[in-house]
């Protein structure tokens, strides 16, 4: 595929999905209207996504605290969200029941990349996990002010002085 004079050697898969990319910035990007199709394309190609997106070059910032207790496949989850992120795509960060899911999202909310992008962040939990994952905003991540609302006294809550609202 050649594209303002530079040649860039792509799957059959994706070259079917030429017409839906677009160059921004010195970089081949798929046109998100066309995300569903091109995903398509790739699943019809039988090849893992992993030849089609790579995240190696997603660098994170973290806080000193996470890194140093975090697994290594927790850093991987929060590189692939920060992946999804950066390129304004959507996903679902689901596993068993232990893993570190709360862990990998308080991760991701301390890379001081994502920091920059988001004033405000809502969390949307089951209310038997809000006071939980109060708590592990406390313990892995004090840099935050995070707020509950929910309950009676929601009419008094003061979204401003919170950074994270857990509901």
């Amino acid at each position: 595929y050649t594209l303002n004079g530079q040649k860039i050697f792509l799957p059959d898969s994706i070259l079917n999905a030429k017409n839906d990319m677009v160059y921004i910035d010195n970089k081949l990007r798929i046109n998100q209207s066309n995300i569903v199709k091109l995903m398509r394309l790739i699943y019809d190609s039988g090849e893992s996504e992993d030849v089609f997106f790579s995240y190696s070059d997603v660098q994170l910032e973290l806080d000193p605290q996470i890194v140093e207790i975090a697994y290594p496949y927790q850093l991987q989850g929060i590189k692939w969200m920060k992946f999804l992120i950066l390129n304004n795509l959507g996903g679902c960060l689901a596993d068993d029941m232990g893993l570190g899911k709360t862990f990998q999202i308080i991760g991701l909310l301390s890379d001081k990349e994502i920091k920059k992008r988001f004033g405000k962040v809502l969390i949307i939990v089951p209310k038997s996990l809000l006071i939980n994952w109060k708590r592990e905003f406390e313990k892995f991540n004090s840099s935050y002010v995070v707020g509950i609302y929910h309950g009676e006294k929601r009419s008094a809550f003061d979204f401003d002085h919170y950074d994270i609202i857990l509901t």
